[in-house]
């Protein structure tokens, strides 16, 4: 009687085929990695250019604003030189001329203004394409600037001067008080843009033997001293200079942190209190920052917040719990 066969060889195509769907699942899950990171860096780098393009946007869109204020000013000037000239028909075309040159400058640099209504990358564009339009704008201005002085000799202008000295200190006014508003708002959006920012925060505490311990819940019996770690993000907007952070750890009953031993309050600038301080010189280089906090007594059980404060601004907020 003969032995049955074993089927060997289809064992053998079935692991061939089970190794190379799961080389393929290795290979598809590789490449979905890959994507993955090379979008999350597109994004982030996408993030800190957009900010910076919103600066320059602000900024851009000031000039533009001023312009036409300037613009505003000499088609002013130039009507009130057609109302004397009335009677010299071949000046007074003369005038319209100039008048109406400036009106479609008017009319070009609103359309500029326009464009920042946009998203601020396709507003970024346009106004780098505008660029030499308003520079010839500016240079437009000197030479009516030039042309208005003349024609107030031409036309034996000094009787009228008070009159028109008046009219310009009033319209003067109010443009300076257009710009001042509008230098005001460009300050509150740079202190905005230039807010620092405190990223990848660690909070841990340090026991008698000075030996760090991060892992929560914290052991209330066994703190000696918190240690919080952080990283002040890069802001090339903001000043390199001195900077003082203020910490403060607030208990869940609403109760804040301080230092029992001293009795010590930490206020910042604006009168709000906080935990503790810390001065900083920012260098913006992604730098390491450390606050290291000895309350004075024990700490109570609980869940606690923490919060990091500059110039104004919270700058990163974290929290931990203690048994």
């Amino acid at each position: 009687m003969q032995e049955p066969i074993q089927p060997q060889e289809k064992d053998n195509k079935l692991k061939y085929i089970l190794l190379g769907l799961i080389f393929f699942l290795i290979c598809t899950n590789g490449l979905l990695i890959y994507f993955y990171v090379n979008n999350t860096n597109e994004i982030i780098d996408k993030k800190k250019q957009l900010k910076f393009t919103t600066l320059e946007l602000i900024q851009a869109k000031t000039k533009v604003d001023s312009m036409q204020v300037q613009i505003e000013l000499r088609i002013a000037q130039f009507e009130e030189l057609s109302k004397i000239s009335s009677k010299k028909s071949s000046q007074n075309d003369s005038l319209v001329k100039k008048i109406k040159e400036l009106q479609v400058a008017l009319a070009d640099i609103k359309r500029i203004k326009n464009n920042f209504q946009k998203d601020a990358g396709k507003a970024w564009r346009m106004y780098n394409d505008d660029k030499p339009k308003i520079e010839g704008f500016a240079e437009l201005l000197v030479i009516k600037d030039q042309e208005i002085a003349t024609l107030k000799k031409e036309l034996n202008y000094l009787y009228q001067e008070n009159k028109v000295l008046k009219h310009e200190k009033v319209k003067n006014r109010k443009d300076v008080d257009s710009l001042r508003f509008i230098e005001e708002a460009l300050k509150d959006k740079v202190k905005i843009a230039s807010a620092l920012e405190a990223k990848e925060i660690i909070i841990s505490y340090l026991n008698e033997n000075q030996k760090e311990k991060d892992k929560q819940p914290f052991n209330a019996e066994k703190i000696t001293r918190l240690k919080i770690d952080f990283t002040l993000a890069i802001n090339k907007v903001a000043k390199v200079e001195n900077k003082t952070i203020f910490l403060k750890i607030m208990h869940e009953d609403g109760k804040m942190l301080l230092d029992e031993s001293s009795g010590a309050v930490t206020f910042s600038p604006d009168g709000k209190v906080f935990t503790s301080s810390q001065s900083v010189m920012y260098t913006r280089d992604n730098q390491s920052v450390t606050f290291y906090y000895s309350k004075g007594g024990n700490y109570k059980p609980g869940n606690y917040s923490l919060q990091l404060y500059c110039e104004e601004n919270i700058i990163g907020e974290s929290s931990f719990e203690i048994k």
